[in-house]
């Protein structure tokens, strides 16, 4: 059967993983008989884990879980948790403005959509879920960079590039500063044409309960049905939504005249 090597393959990877579910230090004897797999198997298998760091092996011999696993289970625990506060707020935003709402995160640097509510209107833009959406360009991106660190942000900008999208897209560290100072002064960035042709979005950004800026939410359509007027009051309602679910992830606030962190 065409891709069945590749099944058996997967399977046991994720047989050899799994034994380290009760156990957090495991010699390779154990690995194999907990599989069910020869040891030779069992070492082949490992050492490709090991290779990508989703294994480490200590001086004694013994194998532990690396440092990508326990990422990739926050960013599931976060992405499940954030979803259930989000949704109703996402749904009564989609019932009001029947345009798609969106939600990323931020994980390793990256910002991913993890939740989208599509708008049933005929004309629908923007990212798709599961897409990886840009910094520079994007009100879900800008909504986030402009509660890091300005250095952050300056190094984050470097590594990805600010390439110009469309006529609009802002392209230096400067326009971006001055972008983000807007976007804390209101509390929502916005996104005029920059990543698309004719494709408008505001987003607001979501802080986790360190005050790290770690989701953002947005409303996205098509320039003809979303004037600059009707996006500030979406981004009012936006940011109202985003605090509650700041709030409800543990985030508390900065006393009035304090800038969030």
């Amino acid at each position: 059967m065409p891709g069945h090597g590749l099944v058996r393959a997967v399977d046991r990877t994720l047989s050899v993983l799994e034994v380290f579910a009760t156990r957090p230090r495991v010699i390779l004897a154990d690995i194999a008989r907990a599989s069910g797999l020869s040891e030779a198997t069992a070492l082949r298998y490992v050492a490709s884990l090991r290779r990508r760091g989703w294994v480490t092996q200590d001086d004694s011999g013994a194998y532990s879980l690396g440092v990508p696993v326990f990422h990739l289970g926050q960013f599931a625990v976060n992405s499940l948790d954030i979803r259930k506060l989000a949704l109703p707020h996402m749904s009564g935003l989609l019932d009001t403005y029947q345009e798609t709402v969106n939600l990323a995160i931020c994980n390793d640097r990256q910002l991913f959509v993890i939740e989208v509510l599509e708008s049933t209107r005929t004309i629908k833009t923007g990212a798709g879920l599961g897409d990886r959406d840009v910094w520079h360009a994007s009100a879900l991106g800008k909504a986030v960079l402009a509660h890091l660190d300005e250095a952050e942000v300056h190094t984050l900008l470097k590594a990805t590039g600010m390439p110009g999208l469309t006529a609009t897209t802002l392209t230096t560290l400067a326009l971006m500063d001055e972008n983000l100072t807007r976007v804390r002064e209101r509390g929502y960035a916005l996104d005029d044409g920059e990543s698309e042709i004719d494709l408008r979005c505001v987003a607001a950004p979501i802080f986790d309960r360190r005050g790290l800026p770690t989701f953002a939410m947005s409303v996205s359509g098509p320039a003809s049905r979303l004037s600059l007027e009707l996006l500030g009051e979406i981004g009012v309602r936006l940011c109202s939504a985003t605090q509650s679910i700041s709030q409800a992830l543990g985030h508390v606030a900065p006393p009035p005249g304090r800038a969030e962190a």
